[in-house]
């Protein structure tokens, strides 16, 4: 018996009501890291559950997709558009790796690589 299996590789989740943007309201987060050419691929909460709810509810919707906004944000751009957000002043000095290598142990790769993916296949789904 064959059965459909859908993976959701999912961004960064954020609602204004909560999502990862609560946990991001920290002096860390409102600071561009490194260069800030990182990129931070995100999505909009209702977006994914939408996305979610279709994955189950399409018998096509098989394989692997990226459940991520189709807009590319680099860590700058994201980082004053979430202090602008936040209401919050951005750090104005660039927060090396070391440091985040430092207080984020193995996870500051991921955020000092950042990723650029494409939501192509998604959306055409």
């Amino acid at each position: 018996m064959d059965i459909p299996i859908t993976i959701l590789s999912t961004g960064v989740a954020l609602s204004k009501d909560g999502g990862a943007l609560q946990k991001m309201n920290t002096p860390l987060f409102l600071s561009v890291l490194e260069n800030g050419k990182q990129y931070v691929p995100c999505i909009n909460i209702e977006d994914l559950c939408n996305l979610y709810v279709k994955a189950t509810e399409n018998d096509t919707f098989i394989g692997i997709y990226n459940g991520i906004a189709s807009d590319h944000q680099s860590n700058s751009t994201f980082t004053k558009a979430l202090g602008k957000a936040l209401k919050k002043i951005l750090t104005p000095i660039n927060i090396p790796g070391i440091i985040l290598k430092t207080v984020l142990g193995e996870l500051a790769l991921i955020v000092l690589e950042g990723s650029r993916v494409s939501s192509a296949k998604t959306k055409k789904t």
